[in-house]
């Protein structure tokens, strides 16, 4: 055999165990068929299994938190200081929202029927259209409730609830009295002495008690009690951005004031002179934004002992 055709063996008889490989055995290339129908099928079974998902899926849906009724209409009724809103629960609500003239005033969390009714202090006089969102999971808001209309009394506006936190010391509405008579206007100006500090209030109430001659009984026009007898006072009633305002402008008050404690947190007290002021803070969080100065008439003066006890009687609440 020529050097050709050995070379020619070798190829052949080195190539034939891939050609049993690959088609050779019992059947006769069966073998060889096996695999790529399987991997077919298992590709098969994955796609229907994928329809199949979004199939149902597309019907049941994953789980959506679900929203809560559409409340009523609510009923509203105004007072002589303020707005009372009240409506019915729905099913699914974890809360309310109400708006006013489409702005949210207030928004509840609780359960049980406080849920359903707000007194909305801070309207400015004049007509107001209220509506109701309910809360359902996920803090999802339901649509509005039909709107009702009603005509808020002339108030104190943004800084009602704040005055509302003194418990029942200030009037409750421009033109009426609030503890021993006192009358108040609302001045929005930087408080004295807020040049140096760099401090300025965001709301300041003056108010004037008048000169109180004897123990009276609670005058029917008042809305607070009448204190025992004492001379005429000037109140400075301040609200802060924060405590830290606040605590910025004491020092401005009085420079070397006294620092004492009252029934609610510190005061600051000054009586040079013969003069007689106190600067009353709050410790409780809820009020540590507020600072009240009594202001003595200088041809009335107050003892400071006096100043003091008759700040501890101020009805303020807690």
């Amino acid at each position: 055999m020529s050097k050709k055709s050995t070379m020619m063996y070798s190829v052949t008889a080195e190539m034939e165990p891939a050609r049993s490989l690959r088609g050779g055995g019992n059947g006769g290339g069966t073998r060889g068929l096996k695999w790529p129908v399987l991997a077919g099928a298992v590709i098969v079974a994955a796609i229907v299994g994928i329809l199949m998902y979004l199939v149902v899926h597309s019907f049941v849906g994953e789980d959506t938190p679900a929203a809560a009724g559409v409340p009523s209409a609510p009923t509203v009724t105004a007072t002589a200081d303020h707005v009372a809103i009240s409506w019915k629960s729905v099913s699914g609500a974890q809360g309310y929202v109400v708006s006013r003239d489409g702005q949210v005033i207030y928004r509840s969390t609780k359960s049980g029927d406080d849920t359903t009714r707000f007194d909305d202090y801070s309207a400015t006089a004049g007509e107001h259209t209220y509506t109701v969102s309910a809360i359902g999971d996920d803090d999802r808001l339901s649509a509005a409730s039909a709107g009702e209309k009603a005509t808020a009394p002339q108030g104190y506006g943004e800084i009602a609830p704040l005055m509302r936190r003194l418990g029942t010391l200030l009037p409750t509405a421009p033109g009426g009295t609030g503890f021993d008579d006192m009358r108040c206007v609302v001045r929005r100006a930087p408080v004295v002495g807020a040049d140096q500090s760099g401090a300025q209030s965001t709301a300041r109430l003056v108010c004037d008690s008048p000169k109180s001659d004897s123990p009276k009984s609670d005058s029917p026009k008042s809305d607070s009690p009448k204190s025992q007898t004492h001379p005429p006072l000037t109140w400075y009633v301040d609200f802060w951005d924060s405590s830290k305002a606040r605590d910025l402008a004491v020092p401005s008050f009085a420079p070397g004031a006294t620092k004492v404690t009252w029934a609610h947190g510190d005061a600051y007290q000054v009586a040079p002179q013969g003069t007689s002021d106190l600067m009353l803070t709050f410790s409780d969080p809820d009020r540590s934004a507020i600072s009240i100065l009594l202001n003595s008439d200088p041809n009335a003066l107050w003892a400071p002992k006096d100043l003091l006890d008759y700040a501890n009687s101020l009805p303020v609440g807690r």
